[in-house]
């Protein structure tokens, strides 16, 4: 009998270590200590088991939402809950990067919209940004900037043109 509760054991760490894809639980019957030791094993098995599968389900979502994430999608969040607190912490960390990253690529968005439409004085806000995600927006912003004041110039020299125009025209009659 101390075999079937040391086999049970084994395939119970060969499931939490990744090995087995599933445990069965110990077959044991009588009213002695050893059989209460196996439901106590059992009832924990279950229960490990249980936890297990929902950590494994919480991390097969935070994989494919990044896999989303890798192909551009930012508007789906990681919704299952897991046993493990450290996994959940990370799945809340993950939705906030998020919510954060979809935040600034709409607004980057609706900013080169504008540009679409010759508005160059659109901008994007100040973010609390580092890295690549701050240059891009500094770059926007900047473009939008260099834009205006090409316009700027450019609708300057042509005012110019037309005085110097008009001013050749007039010598032009009085010769």
């Amino acid at each position: 009998r101390i075999p079937i509760i040391r086999n049970g054991l084994e395939e119970f760490f060969d499931y939490v270590n990744s090995k087995r894809d599933n445990v069965t639980p110990i077959k044991m019957s009588g009213n002695d200590e050893l059989c209460d030791m196996a439901d106590m094993i059992n009832h924990n098995v279950i229960l490990n088991a249980q936890n297990i599968k929902k950590d494994n389900e919480l991390i097969h979502e935070i994989a494919s939402i990044s896999n989303e994430v890798k192909n551009g999608v930012f508007s789906n969040r990681i919704e299952k809950e897991g046993n493990n607190p450290a996994l959940n912490k990370v799945k809340d960390l993950i939705n906030d990067v998020l919510l954060n990253t979809q935040h600034v690529m709409l607004d980057i968005l609706s900013v080169l919209q504008e540009f679409s439409k010759q508005n160059y004085n659109s901008k994007l806000g100040d973010y609390k940004l580092d890295g690549e995600m701050a240059k891009l927006v500094e770059e926007i912003n900047n473009f939008g900037k260099v834009i205006s004041e090409y316009m700027l110039n450019t609708a300057y020299d042509a005012l110019n043109l037309k005085k110097d125009s008009a001013f050749t025209n007039e010598i032009m009659f009085k010769l």
